[in-house]
């Protein structure tokens, strides 16, 4: 009987324009972590101590997710599923980051059954940002109603604009809810949704 091929499932991404394209390479026992022009990192799975996954979105990255790495030597990594190719400009790479997650939570907790597997934010940072912006959003409204009529048509398209990010700061809310997943099996809402799924 032939041996099956050695797992290699990769992925390419670049964060933002400060950063350079960096491959993320899952092999048996490792991740190998190489960015272009720079030393590369090899990450042993056993060394994996937490796995996050985050709803990550901004204004011009609404559909942006995250995955975080904490290594036992203290090192962190994080990679995610949109590329920057240009000023505001990303381009969507969701298939091959899926397709690392998903093997490298199979993966990791077969080399760490101890690692732990983390969906959303910690509990004080996801209370911490629901304050901030919870404050921020109740400090704009009332600076824009009481400057009403210095600024006057300004207030209404500060309120479209508002009104237009409330869907994701919805999603943000509901989806970073602080909690764990299986490993096997990792929740629907904390990857991206390909578009032939």
């Amino acid at each position: 009987m032939s041996q099956p091929p050695a797992l290699h499932v990769l992925h390419r991404a670049r964060s933002s324009a400060i950063e350079s394209e960096t491959s993320w390479t899952l092999r048996e026992t490792d991740l190998l972590v190489a960015p272009d022009g720079a030393q590369s990192s090899t990450v042993p799975l056993a060394t994996i101590t937490r796995l996050s996954l985050l709803y990550d979105p901004s204004r011009v990255q609404p559909n942006r997710f995250s995955c975080r790495i904490h290594c036992l030597d203290g090192r962190r990594f994080t990679f995610r599923n949109e590329h920057y190719s240009g000023f505001a400009s990303f381009e969507d790479r969701s298939t091959s980051y899926r397709h690392l997650v998903t093997a490298l939570c199979q993966r990791t907790y077969v080399a760490n059954p101890t690692c732990v597997f983390a969906s959303g934010k910690g509990w004080a940072a996801y209370w911490i940002q629901i304050a901030f912006l919870a404050l921020g959003l109740l400090v704009l409204v009332v600076i824009l109603f009481i400057a009403w009529s210095a600024i006057g048509w300004v207030v209404i398209l500060k309120l479209i604009l508002l009104a237009l990010m409330m869907p994701m700061l919805f999603r943000w809310i509901s989806r970073n809810r602080p909690g764990t997943f299986d490993p096997s099996n990792p929740p629907e809402q904390m990857l991206p949704t390909l578009d032939h799924a």
